[in-house]
């Protein structure tokens, strides 16, 4: 995502392809790399997240860790260099990991102006084929329906871009 991405851009692009991949993987336990670069203080990271959006993120990862693998999360710390807005960000995740603050506490965001997340979205769906039996699951036009079997093959072509194929 390029810089200035949002709340409303990382869930975008989170929903629309991060989750519904995840989802359909089916994951036996999910590992959260929590870095929190992207914290709209955060002087290195040029994004715009705020401590509320790690953690309606991070309610979403648990919610679907409740439907796949018995609510099994590991979260480790790895980035963010606003000491202030890291441990803002830690309050807010840890809440949601402790279920203190768990995911029927947030509704889904209203989704403004998104352009970033958009764009993402736009550059990498094209790029990724949720296929079950034959049949596209996951498809431009954000259509989803997440059922089946799933296998998991990465393929690196020619230019060396990997292409991310689960079928």
């Amino acid at each position: 995502m390029v810089a200035g991405g949002t709340d409303a851009d990382y869930e975008l692009a989170f929903n629309t392809i991060g989750f519904p991949v995840l989802s359909h993987f089916n994951p036996e336990l999910i590992l959260i790399s929590a870095g929190f670069d992207a914290l709209e203080d955060d002087p290195l990271g040029g994004m715009r997240v705020s401590a509320e959006g790690f953690a309606r993120l991070t309610a979403a990862l648990c919610a679907i860790a409740n439907e796949c693998c018995a609510g099994r999360v590991i979260a480790i710390t790895e980035g963010g260099y606003d000491l202030g807005g890291f441990a803002s960000c830690l309050r807010a995740v840890i809440a949601v990991l402790d279920g203190d603050r768990g995911p029927e506490r947030y509704a889904p965001l209203q989704q403004g102006a998104a352009p970033r997340g958009r764009a993402t979205v736009d550059a990498v769906l094209p790029q990724v084929r949720l296929t079950d039996a034959g049949r596209q699951l996951l498809a431009s036009d954000d259509s989803q329906s997440l059922a089946g079997d799933v296998r998991l093959a990465f393929t690196a072509p020619a230019d060396g871009d990997y292409v991310v194929e689960l079928s």
